[in-house]
């Protein structure tokens, strides 16, 4: 019998505000739901709020998650004007994810994603994986906030991708 493949998500799930609902939204969500549908063992580690919607997802894909704490999840809005143009808005922001909040039984996964949305990994978490594949989605550390919530680009450090397979 051969051993399934652990994958670990790392990066927040959020909520995608579409006028008054909501969807579910992240990279980390869609990875992790994924990686289960291809038969991996799938682990996601998240931060969110008690006023998350779909945790039950995850619970019915048999996804293992770890989930910091926050006292609300990451809300983003895109709004399109007459010719298209998308101005994306976050409305709140779950807690940054640090190294250790990394689970010692996730340390041995077989492969990692780093999936932030809203610059809420730690840099060094990569620190803490050297025998598995690692693979980023860079989308939330190329974003800022400003103080009307409003999402612009942002400079990262590109020298941490070399940690990156």
């Amino acid at each position: 019998m051969s051993k399934k493949i652990s994958y670990l998500s790392i990066g927040h799930c959020c909520h995608d505000k579409k006028q008054d609902s909501f969807s579910l939204g992240g990279t980390a969500s869609y990875a992790s739901l994924q990686a289960s549908q291809f038969g991996m063992l799938s682990n996601l580690v998240t931060s969110f709020g008690e006023d998350f919607l779909f945790e039950n997802m995850f619970k019915a894909s048999d996804i293992q998650l770890a989930r910091k704490a926050a006292p609300q999840t990451t809300v983003f809005e895109n709004m399109y004007d007459a010719e298209g143009k998308r101005t994306q808005f976050m409305h709140q922001r779950a807690k940054t994810i640090m190294s250790s909040d990394i689970k010692k039984e996730f340390l041995e996964a077989d492969i990692i994603q780093l999936c932030p949305i809203a610059d809420e990994l730690d840099y060094n978490i990569l620190d803490r994986f050297d025998h598995c594949l690692k693979g980023a989605t860079i989308q939330g550390f190329l974003r800022q906030v400003d103080e009307n919530n409003l999402v612009h680009p942002k400079e990262m450090d590109w020298g941490f991708l070399s940690k990156v397979d």
